[in-house]
Protein backbone atom coordinates (compact mmCIF):
# COMPACT_ATOMS: atom_id res chain seq x y z
CA UNK A 1 0.00 0.00 0.00
CA UNK A 2 1.30 3.56 -0.84
CA UNK A 3 2.25 5.80 1.81
CA UNK A 4 -0.47 8.25 -0.43
CA UNK A 5 -3.02 5.48 0.03
CA UNK A 6 -1.97 5.08 3.95
CA UNK A 7 -2.55 8.84 4.40
CA UNK A 8 -5.81 9.50 2.67
CA UNK A 9 -7.26 6.33 4.64
CA UNK A 10 -5.78 7.25 8.30
CA UNK A 11 -9.06 8.81 9.98
CA UNK A 12 -9.40 9.07 13.26
CA UNK A 13 -7.46 5.68 13.32
CA UNK A 14 -3.99 5.23 15.92
CA UNK A 15 -0.77 4.23 14.54
CA UNK A 16 -0.33 0.71 15.11
CA UNK A 17 2.60 -0.45 17.19
CA UNK A 18 3.36 -4.03 18.17
CA UNK A 19 1.38 -5.70 21.15
CA UNK A 20 4.43 -6.02 22.87
CA UNK A 21 6.04 -2.68 22.37
CA UNK A 22 6.98 -0.30 25.88
CA UNK A 23 4.20 1.66 26.51
CA UNK A 24 6.06 5.27 26.48
CA UNK A 25 6.34 4.03 23.17
CA UNK A 26 2.97 3.39 22.26
CA UNK A 27 1.82 6.83 23.78
CA UNK A 28 4.61 8.84 21.72
CA UNK A 29 2.93 7.29 18.66
CA UNK A 30 -0.57 8.44 19.59
CA UNK A 31 1.28 11.93 19.94
CA UNK A 32 2.86 11.38 16.90
CA UNK A 33 -1.06 10.54 15.42
CA UNK A 34 -2.41 13.95 16.61
CA UNK A 35 0.29 15.72 15.52
CA UNK A 36 -0.37 14.71 12.11
CA UNK A 37 -3.86 15.40 12.59
CA UNK A 38 -3.05 19.24 13.27
CA UNK A 39 -0.30 19.33 11.44
CA UNK A 40 -1.15 17.43 8.07
CA UNK A 41 -2.90 17.66 4.55
CA UNK A 42 -6.63 15.87 5.29
CA UNK A 43 -6.06 11.99 4.86
CA UNK A 44 -11.87 10.46 9.28
CA UNK A 45 -12.95 9.55 13.46
CA UNK A 46 -14.64 6.87 18.05
CA UNK A 47 -14.12 6.80 15.55
CA UNK A 48 -13.69 9.28 16.31
CA UNK A 49 -12.78 6.84 15.15
CA UNK A 50 -12.16 5.61 12.61
CA UNK A 51 -12.19 6.28 5.39
CA UNK A 52 -11.85 2.90 6.57
CA UNK A 53 -13.06 0.12 3.93
CA UNK A 54 -10.73 -1.22 0.94
CA UNK A 55 -12.53 -2.98 -1.39
CA UNK A 56 -13.39 -4.76 -5.24
CA UNK A 57 -16.39 -5.35 -6.28
CA UNK A 58 -18.24 -7.77 -5.18
CA UNK A 59 -18.42 -11.15 -6.52
CA UNK A 60 -20.58 -12.75 -9.07
CA UNK A 61 -21.80 -12.07 -12.70
CA UNK A 62 -21.56 -8.80 -14.89
CA UNK A 63 -24.33 -6.93 -14.59
CA UNK A 64 -26.21 -5.07 -17.31
CA UNK A 65 -25.71 -1.37 -17.97
CA UNK A 66 -27.27 -0.01 -15.45
CA UNK A 67 -30.64 2.76 -15.95
CA UNK A 68 -30.47 6.49 -15.67
CA UNK A 69 -29.73 7.80 -12.39
CA UNK A 70 -32.53 8.44 -10.14
CA UNK A 71 -33.61 11.86 -10.76
CA UNK A 72 -34.91 12.66 -7.09
CA UNK A 73 -31.56 13.80 -5.99
CA UNK A 74 -31.31 16.91 -3.17
CA UNK A 75 -27.73 18.30 -3.47
CA UNK A 76 -26.22 20.42 -0.62
CA UNK A 77 -22.86 22.87 -1.03
CA UNK A 78 -20.62 22.78 2.20
CA UNK A 79 -19.40 26.25 0.51
CA UNK A 80 -22.92 27.72 1.48
CA UNK A 81 -23.11 26.20 4.88
CA UNK A 82 -23.78 28.51 7.68
CA UNK A 83 -21.87 28.95 11.39
CA UNK A 84 -23.23 26.75 13.77
CA UNK A 85 -23.15 28.83 17.13
CA UNK A 86 -23.28 26.30 20.32
CA UNK A 87 -22.52 26.37 24.06
CA UNK A 88 -20.45 23.48 25.03
CA UNK A 89 -21.67 22.10 28.32
CA UNK A 90 -18.53 20.39 29.07
CA UNK A 91 -14.66 20.83 27.29
CA UNK A 92 -11.46 19.14 28.16
CA UNK A 93 -7.77 20.71 26.64
CA UNK A 94 -4.60 19.14 25.83
CA UNK A 95 -1.54 20.78 25.21
CA UNK A 96 0.79 18.76 23.21
CA UNK A 97 4.50 19.51 23.01
CA UNK A 98 7.15 18.38 20.97
CA UNK A 99 9.27 17.16 23.60
CA UNK A 100 10.12 16.58 27.69
CA UNK A 101 7.58 14.71 29.91
CA UNK A 102 4.48 16.89 28.66
CA UNK A 103 4.54 15.30 25.49
CA UNK A 104 3.53 12.04 26.42
CA UNK A 105 0.40 13.32 28.36
CA UNK A 106 -3.56 13.66 27.60
CA UNK A 107 -6.59 14.63 28.37
CA UNK A 108 -9.39 13.87 25.67
CA UNK A 109 -12.78 13.25 25.37
CA UNK A 110 -13.68 9.90 23.09
CA UNK A 111 -17.27 9.56 22.78
CA UNK A 112 -20.81 9.90 24.40
CA UNK A 113 -22.73 6.50 25.45
CA UNK A 114 -26.24 5.84 23.98
CA UNK A 115 -27.81 7.66 27.53
CA UNK A 116 -25.57 10.63 27.28
CA UNK A 117 -22.22 10.06 28.94
CA UNK A 118 -19.09 11.53 28.04
CA UNK A 119 -15.92 8.86 27.51
CA UNK A 120 -13.41 10.37 28.75
CA UNK A 121 -9.81 9.46 28.35
CA UNK A 122 -6.27 10.48 30.20
CA UNK A 123 -2.88 9.46 30.50
CA UNK A 124 -0.27 10.98 32.76
CA UNK A 125 3.27 10.22 33.49
CA UNK A 126 2.96 9.33 36.84
CA UNK A 127 0.36 6.51 36.31
CA UNK A 128 1.86 4.82 33.30
CA UNK A 129 -1.86 3.99 31.93
CA UNK A 130 -4.59 5.28 30.70
CA UNK A 131 -7.59 6.27 32.61
CA UNK A 132 -11.30 5.65 31.44
CA UNK A 133 -13.75 7.90 33.57
CA UNK A 134 -17.64 8.84 32.64
CA UNK A 135 -18.87 12.08 32.01
CA UNK A 136 -21.28 14.13 33.17
CA UNK A 137 -21.94 16.90 30.52
CA UNK A 138 -24.85 19.04 32.94
CA UNK A 139 -22.04 19.10 35.64
CA UNK A 140 -18.98 18.18 34.22
CA UNK A 141 -18.15 15.87 37.35
CA UNK A 142 -15.63 12.90 36.04
CA UNK A 143 -16.82 9.19 37.44
CA UNK A 144 -13.42 7.81 37.39
CA UNK A 145 -13.78 3.86 36.26
CA UNK A 146 -11.98 1.13 37.78
CA UNK A 147 -8.13 0.75 36.17
CA UNK A 148 -8.18 -1.70 32.45
CA UNK A 149 -7.10 -4.85 32.34
CA UNK A 150 -3.22 -5.16 31.42
CA UNK A 151 -2.90 -1.29 31.67
CA UNK A 152 -2.71 0.25 28.65
CA UNK A 153 -1.66 3.60 27.38
CA UNK A 154 -3.89 4.21 24.82
CA UNK A 155 -7.39 2.24 23.57
CA UNK A 156 -10.08 3.23 21.62
CA UNK A 157 -13.81 3.22 21.50
CA UNK A 158 -15.87 0.73 19.60
CA UNK A 159 -19.32 0.63 20.94
CA UNK A 160 -20.62 2.83 23.95
CA UNK A 161 -24.12 1.81 25.04
CA UNK A 162 -26.10 2.19 28.36
CA UNK A 163 -25.75 -0.89 29.66
CA UNK A 164 -21.38 -1.52 28.72
CA UNK A 165 -18.68 -0.10 27.18
CA UNK A 166 -16.34 -1.92 24.89
CA UNK A 167 -13.06 -0.69 23.63
CA UNK A 168 -9.86 -1.92 21.76
CA UNK A 169 -6.62 -1.96 22.41
CA UNK A 170 -3.75 -2.77 19.21
CA UNK A 171 -2.20 -6.11 19.28
CA UNK A 172 0.03 -7.71 17.10
CA UNK A 173 -2.35 -9.74 14.57
CA UNK A 174 -5.43 -9.43 16.10
CA UNK A 175 -7.17 -7.05 18.72
CA UNK A 176 -7.28 -6.71 22.78
CA UNK A 177 -11.26 -5.90 23.41
CA UNK A 178 -11.86 -4.93 26.73
CA UNK A 179 -15.61 -5.02 27.73
CA UNK A 180 -17.22 -2.62 30.65
CA UNK A 181 -20.10 -3.71 32.53
CA UNK A 182 -21.72 -0.72 33.58
CA UNK A 183 -24.11 -2.22 36.20
CA UNK A 184 -21.35 -4.26 38.06
CA UNK A 185 -18.60 -1.96 36.87
CA UNK A 186 -16.34 -4.71 36.57
CA UNK A 187 -13.94 -5.22 32.96
CA UNK A 188 -13.75 -8.26 30.88
CA UNK A 189 -10.53 -8.81 28.53
CA UNK A 190 -10.95 -10.50 25.19
CA UNK A 191 -8.45 -11.09 22.84
CA UNK A 192 -9.37 -11.69 18.69
CA UNK A 193 -6.41 -13.31 16.81
CA UNK A 194 -6.51 -12.90 13.12
CA UNK A 195 -4.61 -15.22 11.15
CA UNK A 196 -2.89 -13.57 7.99
CA UNK A 197 -0.23 -11.23 7.25
CA UNK A 198 -2.36 -7.86 6.96
CA UNK A 199 -1.66 -4.13 6.47
CA UNK A 200 0.40 -2.93 9.78
CA UNK A 201 0.40 0.68 9.07
CA UNK A 202 -3.83 1.17 9.34
CA UNK A 203 -5.33 -0.54 12.36
CA UNK A 204 -7.95 -2.55 11.09
CA UNK A 205 -12.14 -1.72 10.62
CA UNK A 206 -13.88 -2.56 14.10
CA UNK A 207 -17.46 -3.04 13.86
CA UNK A 208 -20.24 -4.75 15.95
CA UNK A 209 -22.30 -7.29 14.02
CA UNK A 210 -24.73 -9.90 14.37
CA UNK A 211 -25.11 -11.90 17.48
CA UNK A 212 -22.96 -10.05 19.38
CA UNK A 213 -19.78 -10.90 17.17
CA UNK A 214 -17.12 -8.33 16.82
CA UNK A 215 -15.85 -8.06 13.11
CA UNK A 216 -12.69 -7.03 12.03
CA UNK A 217 -11.51 -5.70 8.71
CA UNK A 218 -8.16 -5.20 6.80
CA UNK A 219 -6.51 -5.36 3.58
CA UNK A 220 -3.74 -7.94 3.86
CA UNK A 221 0.33 -6.09 4.08
CA UNK A 222 1.37 -5.04 0.73
CA UNK A 223 -2.12 -4.63 -0.86
CA UNK A 224 -4.39 -1.91 -1.12
CA UNK A 225 -7.72 -4.18 -1.86
CA UNK A 226 -9.48 -5.77 -1.27
CA UNK A 227 -10.50 -5.51 2.24
CA UNK A 228 -10.62 -8.98 4.44
CA UNK A 229 -12.79 -9.87 7.12
CA UNK A 230 -12.70 -11.96 10.16
CA UNK A 231 -15.41 -12.29 13.14
CA UNK A 232 -15.38 -13.74 16.81
CA UNK A 233 -17.45 -13.63 20.02
CA UNK A 234 -16.95 -10.30 21.14
CA UNK A 235 -17.07 -12.21 25.00
CA UNK A 236 -15.26 -15.38 24.25
CA UNK A 237 -12.58 -14.07 21.98
CA UNK A 238 -10.11 -16.52 20.48
CA UNK A 239 -9.00 -17.54 16.69
CA UNK A 240 -11.18 -15.41 14.37
CA UNK A 241 -13.40 -16.75 11.86
CA UNK A 242 -12.84 -15.75 8.29
CA UNK A 243 -15.73 -13.89 6.26
CA UNK A 244 -15.61 -15.32 3.05
CA UNK A 245 -18.88 -13.40 1.65
CA UNK A 246 -17.32 -9.77 3.05
CA UNK A 247 -14.59 -9.91 0.93
CA UNK A 248 -14.07 -6.58 -0.28
CA UNK A 249 -17.35 -4.86 1.19
CA UNK A 250 -18.09 -2.34 2.91
CA UNK A 251 -20.62 -3.23 5.71
CA UNK A 252 -22.39 -2.01 8.85
CA UNK A 253 -25.06 -3.11 11.01
CA UNK A 254 -27.93 -2.04 12.48
CA UNK A 255 -30.56 -4.53 14.72
CA UNK A 256 -32.55 -5.40 11.94
CA UNK A 257 -30.69 -4.88 8.85
CA UNK A 258 -27.19 -5.27 7.33
CA UNK A 259 -25.38 -2.12 4.82
CA UNK A 260 -23.29 -3.38 1.65
CA UNK A 261 -21.67 -1.13 -0.35
CA UNK A 262 -18.41 -1.23 -2.84
CA UNK A 263 -16.30 0.99 -4.73
CA UNK A 264 -18.11 0.80 -8.00
CA UNK A 265 -21.48 2.55 -6.23
CA UNK A 266 -23.71 -0.76 -5.60
CA UNK A 267 -25.40 0.12 -1.98
CA UNK A 268 -27.60 -3.05 -0.55
CA UNK A 269 -29.99 -3.14 2.54
CA UNK A 270 -30.32 -6.47 3.53
CA UNK A 271 -33.31 -7.65 6.06
CA UNK A 272 -34.91 -10.82 6.77
CA UNK A 273 -37.67 -10.13 4.17
CA UNK A 274 -34.82 -9.72 1.63
CA UNK A 275 -32.88 -7.48 -0.39
CA UNK A 276 -32.95 -3.92 -1.75
CA UNK A 277 -30.27 -2.29 -3.90
CA UNK A 278 -30.23 1.64 -3.45
CA UNK A 279 -27.50 2.18 -6.00
CA UNK A 280 -25.21 0.57 -8.76
CA UNK A 281 -23.25 3.45 -9.55
CA UNK A 282 -20.96 6.06 -8.23
CA UNK A 283 -22.39 9.32 -7.79
CA UNK A 284 -22.41 11.66 -10.59
CA UNK A 285 -18.99 13.82 -10.49
CA UNK A 286 -17.27 10.90 -8.09
CA UNK A 287 -14.70 9.13 -10.63
CA UNK A 288 -13.04 6.51 -9.31
CA UNK A 289 -9.32 8.34 -7.86
CA UNK A 290 -7.07 6.74 -10.49
CA UNK A 291 -4.18 6.59 -7.84
CA UNK A 292 -6.32 4.33 -5.60
CA UNK A 293 -8.28 1.85 -7.54
CA UNK A 294 -11.39 -0.19 -6.00
CA UNK A 295 -11.07 1.75 -3.12
CA UNK A 296 -14.60 0.71 -1.39
CA UNK A 297 -16.84 3.70 0.24
CA UNK A 298 -17.47 4.12 4.31
CA UNK A 299 -20.70 3.20 5.32
CA UNK A 300 -22.78 4.16 8.55
CA UNK A 301 -26.18 3.92 9.36
CA UNK A 302 -28.43 7.58 10.30
CA UNK A 303 -30.95 5.81 12.14
CA UNK A 304 -32.59 3.87 9.59
CA UNK A 305 -31.14 5.85 6.46
CA UNK A 306 -27.94 4.16 5.00
CA UNK A 307 -25.26 6.92 4.70
CA UNK A 308 -22.32 6.01 1.71
CA UNK A 309 -18.87 8.13 1.67
CA UNK A 310 -17.27 7.41 -1.71
CA UNK A 311 -13.36 8.51 -2.47
CA UNK A 312 -13.28 10.55 -5.76
CA UNK A 313 -10.69 11.43 -8.32
CA UNK A 314 -9.60 14.70 -7.72
CA UNK A 315 -6.13 15.04 -10.03
CA UNK A 316 -4.14 15.00 -6.87
CA UNK A 317 -2.63 12.82 -4.28
CA UNK A 318 -5.34 12.84 -2.13
CA UNK A 319 -8.76 11.79 -3.32
CA UNK A 320 -11.78 13.83 -2.78
CA UNK A 321 -15.26 12.96 -0.84
CA UNK A 322 -18.41 12.69 -1.68
CA UNK A 323 -21.66 11.68 1.03
CA UNK A 324 -24.89 10.27 0.07
CA UNK A 325 -27.86 9.79 1.94
CA UNK A 326 -30.04 6.98 0.64
CA UNK A 327 -34.12 6.74 2.35
CA UNK A 328 -33.91 2.92 3.42
CA UNK A 329 -36.67 1.58 0.89
CA UNK A 330 -35.14 3.70 -1.93
CA UNK A 331 -36.46 6.96 -3.32
CA UNK A 332 -35.13 10.56 -2.30
CA UNK A 333 -30.86 10.56 -2.45
CA UNK A 334 -29.06 13.91 -0.50
CA UNK A 335 -25.44 14.36 -1.70
CA UNK A 336 -22.84 16.08 -0.15
CA UNK A 337 -19.40 16.83 -2.55
CA UNK A 338 -16.75 17.80 -0.67
CA UNK A 339 -17.35 15.54 2.56
CA UNK A 340 -17.09 12.77 4.47
CA UNK A 341 -19.93 10.99 6.99
CA UNK A 342 -18.52 10.20 10.62
CA UNK A 343 -20.91 10.18 12.64
CA UNK A 344 -25.01 10.44 12.79
CA UNK A 345 -27.96 9.20 14.74
CA UNK A 346 -31.78 9.58 13.28
CA UNK A 347 -31.85 13.23 12.48
CA UNK A 348 -28.24 14.38 11.70
CA UNK A 349 -25.27 13.45 9.59
CA UNK A 350 -21.80 15.05 11.27
CA UNK A 351 -19.36 15.22 8.43
CA UNK A 352 -16.03 16.67 7.37
CA UNK A 353 -14.48 18.46 4.92
CA UNK A 354 -12.00 21.25 3.65
CA UNK A 355 -14.03 24.49 3.05
CA UNK A 356 -12.48 27.89 1.46
CA UNK A 357 -15.57 30.21 1.56
CA UNK A 358 -16.28 32.02 4.06
CA UNK A 359 -14.27 29.80 6.80
CA UNK A 360 -12.21 31.56 9.57
CA UNK A 361 -9.57 29.38 8.64
CA UNK A 362 -9.51 28.45 4.64
CA UNK A 363 -8.35 25.11 3.90
CA UNK A 364 -8.67 23.39 7.03
CA UNK A 365 -11.13 20.77 7.47
CA UNK A 366 -14.14 21.85 9.24
CA UNK A 367 -17.34 19.90 10.62
CA UNK A 368 -21.14 20.15 8.84
CA UNK A 369 -23.63 18.84 10.90
CA UNK A 370 -26.57 18.22 7.90
CA UNK A 371 -30.36 17.68 9.61
CA UNK A 372 -31.76 15.54 7.82
CA UNK A 373 -35.46 16.44 7.88
CA UNK A 374 -34.65 20.29 6.57
CA UNK A 375 -31.81 19.50 4.29
CA UNK A 376 -29.58 21.88 6.20
CA UNK A 377 -26.02 22.06 6.27
CA UNK A 378 -24.49 24.21 9.42
CA UNK A 379 -20.47 24.07 10.09
CA UNK A 380 -18.83 23.77 13.39
CA UNK A 381 -15.52 23.50 14.42
CA UNK A 382 -13.38 25.03 11.70
CA UNK A 383 -9.55 24.72 11.87
CA UNK A 384 -8.75 20.99 12.66
CA UNK A 385 -7.23 19.51 9.93
CA UNK A 386 -8.65 15.79 11.44
CA UNK A 387 -12.16 16.00 12.93
CA UNK A 388 -12.68 13.88 15.69
CA UNK A 389 -16.54 13.50 15.82
CA UNK A 390 -19.25 11.78 18.15
CA UNK A 391 -22.85 11.79 18.01
CA UNK A 392 -25.29 10.25 20.74
CA UNK A 393 -28.34 10.59 22.93
CA UNK A 394 -28.59 14.30 21.53
CA UNK A 395 -24.97 15.51 21.68
CA UNK A 396 -22.34 16.59 20.10
CA UNK A 397 -18.83 16.14 20.44
CA UNK A 398 -15.90 17.86 18.04
CA UNK A 399 -12.25 19.12 18.79
CA UNK A 400 -11.41 22.71 17.91
CA UNK A 401 -7.87 24.34 18.34
CA UNK A 402 -6.78 25.81 21.73
CA UNK A 403 -5.58 29.07 22.37
CA UNK A 404 -1.63 28.00 22.58
CA UNK A 405 -0.35 27.75 19.48
CA UNK A 406 3.11 28.28 19.84
CA UNK A 407 6.18 26.71 18.31
CA UNK A 408 6.82 24.19 20.32
CA UNK A 409 3.34 23.54 21.65
CA UNK A 410 -0.07 23.57 20.40
CA UNK A 411 -3.73 22.58 21.74
CA UNK A 412 -6.80 20.97 21.17
CA UNK A 413 -9.95 21.17 22.71
CA UNK A 414 -12.54 18.51 22.66
CA UNK A 415 -16.18 19.81 22.99
CA UNK A 416 -19.59 18.93 24.09
CA UNK A 417 -22.72 20.55 23.27
CA UNK A 418 -26.59 19.90 23.13
CA UNK A 419 -27.58 19.33 19.63
CA UNK A 420 -31.37 21.07 19.54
Amino acid sequence: MSTELRAALREAVADAPPYDVDPRAVVRAGVRRTRRRVGAAVGLGSLAAAALAVATVLSGPERPAPDPAPAEIDRVDVDRALPLRIDPLTTTRTTWRDSGPASLEYDRYEGITTDGLVLRARYTNDRGHAEIGLVEPATGATDWLPPLPGRPPEVTVVELTEDRLVLAEWMHQGRTLLLFDRGTRTWQRSVVHVSGSWEVHLPPVIRMGPEDRVYVGSTMEGESAPLHWWSASLEEGGQARVEPGLRGVAVAWTDDAELRATWDGRVVVSTPAGETELSDRRPDGCDEPTAFPEVAPTVLWAGDRPVVTYFCESGSDVPGRTTVVHERHGGRVVEIADAAAVAADASHVVLSGVTDDGAEHPGHTSTYVLDLDQLTLARVGEGMHDAQVALAAGLLLWNTPGPDDSQDAYDVVWNVARLE
